[in-house]
């Protein structure tokens, strides 16, 4: 059978900016960056970017094995993004605006490469799809969270247009949410006859539900094997 080989010099970044060609950035540059040594307990690789016009993905390894249904790691990595988020918003003062988001709001959109080398790590299931290790979110949350913050200090004007993508998103989210709870309410009905006879020409408003999903790239070179 037909094979094709991808590689990547620039790593994670590379595979994440080939995987997102095409796509509109709500930010030029992509964070990335590493921590600890590549094959060495405690080491970890990262590259997220924002999309205006996809639904967001994370692709997620252990010791070089993909990790589709995520596990610890990825909760780091969700968990440092929204601090570091949150910790702009106050440096802004705008801290009020961005006190409700979640980790949730912060993914939608975001195009995200995770690697990860722990000793012995531990999965659920047979498969290994999903990583286990509680240490892996104090690993990662940790190797990301300063260069998160020093990213977007470095350049307040993209920090601030990701800021508001991500609130404006969350918002739409939060109004779509309460319409659906208001169509099940039992007083719906009853509210809306007297929108209609109180605003019999206004527009029904539209519906904007956003997902976020995971989606499976090329193949990248994997880094080397996990050193003890």
């Amino acid at each position: 059978p037909a094979q094709a080989t991808f590689h990547f010099a620039d790593g994670l970044k590379d595979y994440l900016a080939e995987t997102l060609k095409g796509a509109t950035l709500v930010h030029p540059d992509i964070f990335t960056g590493s921590a600890g040594k590549t094959g060495k307990h405690g080491g970890a690789q990262w590259a997220v970017a924002w999309t205006a016009d996809a639904d967001g993905f994370l692709n997620s390894y252990c010791n070089t094995i993909p990790t589709p249904d995520g596990g610890t790691h990825e909760s780091g990595l969700r968990t440092a993004l929204l601090r570091g988020l949150k910790d702009h918003a106050e440096r802004m003062n705008q801290g009020k605006r961005a006190a409700s988001i979640t980790s949730e709001d912060v993914m939608v959109g975001a195009g995200c490469m995770l690697s990860v080398f722990i000793r012995e790590p531990e999965f659920q299931g047979q498969t290994k799809d999903r990583l286990a290790t509680a240490e892996a979110q104090r690993i990662v949350e940790n190797a990301i969270k300063d260069p998160f913050d020093h990213w977007l200090a470095g350049n307040p004007m993209q920090a601030n247009r990701l800021l508001d993508f991500v609130v404006d998103r969350a918002e739409v989210v939060e109004a779509f949410t309460l319409t659906q709870e208001g169509e099940r309410s039992p007083l719906a009905g009853a509210v809306t006859n007297v929108r209609a006879a109180s605003f019999p020409s206004a527009p029904q408003a539209r519906a904007v539900t956003v997902t976020a999903v995971r989606a499976n790239g090329p193949t990248a070179d994997r880094p080397g094997q996990l050193e003890r």
